[in-house]
């Protein structure tokens, strides 16, 4: 009997081993310079064609966001308010240029603090005392805007004015003075400085230039003095203490004040008027005593 062959797993091992040495290798795959050429452009073009399309869609996005409506001024700046602005106007003075640098400091503020018109015309009353608040109490309802009311402002405070002219007497009275058949008094006038003496020629140039004194001829007469007032003036008075001691009382009775006073229970609102120098505003019967003696002459008021 022949001996059998027997193949054992090293053998096998040794026969693939073999077997693979001898099966030919895959040789690896190359591209022609043409062929790397096309490959080249095409993927040029199709990163051209991504770098296009992303930015159409960037300039679409701000396009698009752009479109929007930008906030209004009002909208965005409605934070602001006055009531850290520490400009003042009291209306005290006539002079331009102080009520014109109160308005460039509240502009100044309005601008540095986004204060939009409309709260800014509502703070503006913070700002005002004195006379000016009174004043803007006044024409509060009749403002319109901002502008409106700097330009109100600067019509009131802002022109110089002339002073106030002492207009026609009343007609409703006379004052006259009874003095019986006292024998008229003559006063010769006061002793008074060289610069004095000039403080009174003008003021009585002022008052006959108002029509509140004339010239004339009389036979009583009393002395002039210069009193002075609080803002360094002076004012012309006349010393009619000898003319009030012949004269007869009026027996016109006075108004009790508890009276006043009751009747202005119901009253909403106290005002006063001042008149200019009101003294000046009654009239004087003619040819009365009234006259006064100067340095200048002998008017009578």
């Amino acid at each position: 009997m022949p001996p059998r062959k027997v193949r054992t797993n090293a053998n096998v091992e040794d026969a693939q081993s073999s077997s693979d040495e001898e099966a030919p290798r895959p040789s690896p795959t190359l591209m022609s310079g043409d062929q790397l050429a096309s490959f080249l452009t095409a993927f040029a073009k199709s990163q051209a064609e991504v770098n296009r399309q992303l930015v159409e869609s960037l300039m679409a996005s701000h396009a698009t966001g752009s479109a929007r409506p930008s906030p209004t001024p009002s909208s965005t700046c409605k934070t602001g308010n006055m009531s850290k602005c520490t400009a003042r106007f009291d209306g005290h003075s006539r002079d331009p240029e102080v009520v014109e640098a109160f308005i460039d400091s509240v502009e100044i503020y309005k601008e540095c603090a986004s204060v939009p018109d409309d709260l800014a015309l509502r703070g503006l009353p913070m700002l005002l005392h004195g006379e000016a608040a009174v004043w803007f109490r006044g024409v509060k309802a009749s403002l319109t805007s901002w502008d409106d009311a700097l330009a109100k402002l600067r019509a009131m405070f802002g022109v110089p004015r002339p002073p106030h002219k002492v207009g026609e007497p009343t007609p409703f009275a006379e004052h006259h003075i009874d003095t019986g058949d006292h024998p008229p008094i003559a006063v010769p006038p006061y002793r008074v400085t060289p610069a004095k003496k000039e403080v009174m020629r003008i003021e009585l140039d002022k008052m006959l230039a108002e029509c509140v004194i004339e010239e004339c001829e009389s036979a009583w007469s009393a002395p002039t003095v210069l009193v002075p007032k609080s803002n360094g003036g002076y004012r012309v008075c006349v010393d009619y203490r000898r003319l009030n001691a012949v004269t007869k009382t009026d027996a016109y009775p006075m108004p009790r004040i508890d009276e006043l006073l009751q009747s202005t229970k119901r009253s909403c609102v106290m005002s006063t008027c001042d008149l200019r120098s009101g003294y000046w505003q009654c009239k004087v019967k003619d040819k009365d005593k009234t006259a006064f003696v100067t340095p200048f002459g002998l008017p009578l008021p």
